[in-house]
């Protein structure tokens, strides 16, 4: 793990590689989950993640309040809105992104994960993930309604489970 945390450090990957299947998005739920097993060099798994999550961010096309990713090499294909290859799996991955700040930026993690449950209703992950980010604001009763969302959504889903059970 520690080598591959290091090459992906080293990368600079195509502007196109931002997905969950094969680009940055994946990568940093990824790396995520190595910084919190603290797995490789001291804190370069985080680094690296945050370097990712800006990297999708400057990468964004916006219009008005929406947006979206090129992450197709097509040039007849629109940007592509759900969880492998489109929008839904890049929010959801800057959600988990926010919410493994030090500072914990709550409020751009209900932003990300809201986005990401309207572009992919069925989303177990975000649900979760917008009732942790409402939990750090403060907000239990709307944390529990998204954790029972999860729960119906999926309901083998055991993280939905545990945080439903925490909240209660």
């Amino acid at each position: 793990v520690p080598s591959l945390i290091a090459k992906l450090a080293a990368s600079r990957p195509d502007d196109r590689a931002l997905d969950i299947i094969d680009g940055r998005a994946g990568a940093v739920r990824s790396l995520l989950i190595a910084a919190n097993g603290g797995l490789g060099r001291e804190g370069l798994a985080l680094a690296t993640a945050v370097r990712f999550g800006r990297e999708i961010i400057d990468l964004a096309q916006r219009r008005d309040d929406q947006w979206s990713w090129a992450t197709t090499w097509s040039p007849t294909t629109g940007h592509l809105l759900g969880y492998s290859h489109g929008t839904a799996g890049i929010a959801g991955a800057l959600g988990d992104l926010f919410l493994s700040q030090p500072r914990r930026l709550f409020d751009q993690a209900v932003e990300a994960y809201s986005k990401a449950i309207e572009l992919r209703p069925f989303f177990a992950d975000a649900y979760v993930g917008l009732g942790d980010a409402l939990a750090g604001l403060g907000d239990g009763a709307g944390a529990e309604a998204h954790y029972r969302r999860a729960v119906a959504v999926e309901p083998a889903y055991w993280a939905a489970h545990a945080a439903l059970a925490a909240a209660t």
